[in-house]
């Protein structure tokens, strides 16, 4: 019977997988700025067959290692080049994310806390955008996570036994350093010492051979890339990796206007964490009465107690993820340098946590009381998000935008429906089940609704104007150019070659290409602003960029 239970549980997450992570991945195009750029990148290194040095545009791109772009070129070898087969390589690290966290779950506590752990992490915003986006952040927070978990396996097994853990530990903390450098190794050592350190258990962590082994391993891993980019760049190489991209990043931002406050990632997990954000916060503000309630018969400081093998595995790996999360998220808020992608690790331990509530509910019956007000809270979002949808659809400003307009009544229609199976289950006796049944059906189909709707819509703001003009001058084997506005890099991979970029108002600059036969892209206001002297012809003209070339070229 419980095998039975397993393999329903594995079979269930299989299709929530598919429906998250790969239905509709080629439904629209590549999205600026960061996943047409690093698509671009590994499509360059499959052009030029150099798997050592990243390149955009012809120009060398030594922020990140090379992981990522290695996973996406296997996919393009196998598959063919296209937005699928780009975004598919993340779909199937999001799914590795997800039966990692089940199997995690189940071996620790139970298959239902295993299952409810995995669903909350394949159900939240932030792990369902990143999953249907080509970039880095998923692969690092997926392999990080996949380490740290290692880490805390060997704790719970004897010392004949763990050497797979251990290797699991460092070669997962080796690919998530190939994934984005070093905090793909300084989060996993971090929280593994500070588990082994709370656990009064540092004379068995600092067992030499497997140490030595262990760092062996992670060395094969991760210096050879760095030794041939070393020997081939030079100082430069480690000025522009190391120093720029990593210290001065986490320092002081590195002088690219990232830097954020402090408090700058408590917003992105709270939006990011939608739909199961209002469940832990409203069980957090409680346990937070109850702690402050404690001190007035004295508190108990001594951490040691919460990571003590006396304690249930349940609540000692509650502990173990509560400390993880606050070591990422702590870590991160530190470092100058902040994206809301940055925070994603974190989505992890959080899944544990909330996982925890709802299993402690459906085994105990504990939390009800704040499952039901979050149930009350989520009811008011979606009635607040179907009363923005309709309201959008009699709005005259939005009439000549039915594609808009399809978004928001889908929206709306799947908010109602939520809502009023959530008003039917709130008085339901145990109706916590319902809920969490209705949280991830909900997010499966806004998951359908942001790949054919909402991505789409993101693109109509001038970079569907910017795929078009790149695809016409490919498909007419003509030479480009973008005036003015930066690097825009679905330019560069729908045109599928370099591409010549001038980011100032040079107005001899864009005379000389257009005289040399080029096709030149430039915002609308440019045109406007055009010296007399300047003769050009529109090619294509949009709301927000053009297309012209030079005005002789028609026969």
């Amino acid at each position: 019977m419980i095998e039975n239970k397993n393999y329903i549980s594995i079979i269930m997450l299989g299709v929530f997988c598919f429906v998250m992570f790969f239905a509709f991945l080629g439904a629209y195009p590549l999205i600026d700025v960061d996943e047409t750029r690093y698509v671009r990148i590994a499509l360059e290194m499959l052009i030029s067959n150099n798997f050592l040095t990243p390149t955009i545009n012809g120009e060398i791109f030594v922020e990140k290692p090379p992981l990522y772009f290695w996973l996406e070129d296997i996919s393009f070898l196998i598959f063919g080049i296209s937005e699928w087969s780009a975004r598919l390589p993340m779909a199937v690290i999001a799914t590795f994310g997800v039966f990692m966290t089940y199997f995690t779950g189940k071996m620790f506590v139970s298959n239902r806390f295993g299952l409810i752990s995995a669903l909350v992490l394949g159900s939240n915003v932030m792990y369902i955008i990143l999953s249907h986006v080509a970039i880095l952040d998923l692969l690092l927070s997926v392999t990080m996570m996949t380490s740290v978990y290692f880490g805390i396996m060997t704790l719970y097994s004897s010392d004949k036994r763990n050497w797979f853990e251990w290797i699991g530990f460092y070669s997962f903390c080796g690919l998530s350093a190939l994934s984005k450098g070093l905090p793909g190794i300084i989060i996993p050592f971090g929280i593994i010492f500070l588990v082994y350190l709370l656990s009064k258990r540092l004379n068995d962590l600092f067992d030499y051979k497997k140490i030595g082994i262990g760092l062996l391993l992670l060395a094969v891993i991760v210096l050879p890339w760095h030794v041939m980019m070393y020997k081939v760049h030079g100082a430069a190489f480690i000025n522009e990796y190391i120093l720029k991209h990593h210290l001065a990043r986490f320092v002081n931002s590195a002088g690219i206007n990232r830097k954020e406050p402090f408090w700058f990632f408590l917003p992105v997990i709270i939006i990011g964490f939608i739909p199961f954000i209002t469940t832990t916060l409203t069980v957090f503000i409680n346990e937070i009465k109850k702690t402050v309630d404690n001190f007035k018969f004295g508190f108990n400081y001594n951490l040691f107690k919460y990571f003590s093998q006396d304690l249930i595995m349940s609540k000692r790996f509650l502990c173990i993820n509560i400390l993880s999360f606050l070591f990422i998220f702590g870590l991160f808020s530190t470092a100058s340098t902040k994206l809301p992608t940055y925070i994603l690790p974190a989505i992890f331990p959080l899944s544990f946590i909330t996982g925890y509530i709802f299993e402690e509910n459906f085994e105990n019956n504990k939390f009800a009381t704040q499952i039901k007000i979050s149930n009350l809270l989520m009811i008011i979002l979606w009635l607040v998000i179907f009363s923005a949808g309709m309201i959008v659809v009699f709005i005259p400003l939005f009439e000549d935008k039915p594609y808009f307009v399809h978004l928001c009544i889908s929206t709306a229609f799947v908010s109602l429906v939520l809502a009023i199976f959530n008003i039917f289950s709130l008085i339901k006796n145990r109706s916590e089940k319902y809920f969490f049944a209705s949280s991830v059906a909900f997010m499966a189909a806004i998951t359908i609704i942001l790949n054919l709707y909402i991505f789409n819509f993101i693109t109509t703001f001038g970079q569907n104007e910017l795929i078009q003009y790149a695809s016409y001058a490919k498909n007419n084997n003509q030479k480009l150019a973008t005036f003015n506005f930066g690097h825009r890099y679905s330019v560069i991979y729908y045109y599928g070659d370099n591409v010549d970029i001038n980011e100032t108002p040079d107005y001899n600059w864009l005379n000389d290409k257009l005289q040399n036969n080029y096709l030149v892209i430039l915002k609308n206001k440019n045109i406007v602003e055009m010296p007399d002297e300047t003769k050009f012809k529109i090619v294509f003209s949009g709301n927000k960029y053009s297309l012209v070339k030079k005005i002789n070229n028609e026969k």
